[in-house]
């Protein structure tokens, strides 16, 4: 594998969060980053959206399938 290179993923620039991290679990942590900051906060589908359309290169991890055949 090339430096850089992510199994399963052929854009470089791709950032890989763990694959127990996605956008819904990062979700509460916004709010309360804008709870503490005052701040009006966006519901979960519309910041759901917007993580799509503004860090399209930042995404989870697949489970990837362990293939264990008889020996």
């Amino acid at each position: 594998m090339l430096p850089g290179r992510h199994p399963g993923h052929r854009d470089w620039h791709v950032k890989l969060l763990p694959t127990h991290v996605s956008t819904v679990s990062v979700w509460p942590l916004y709010m309360k980053s804008a709870k503490e900051l005052g701040e009006r906060a966006i519901c979960k589908s519309n910041f759901k959206a917007l993580w799509t359309q503004l860090r399209p290169h930042i995404r989870s991890c697949r489970l990837q399938k362990t293939w264990c055949g008889p020996s």
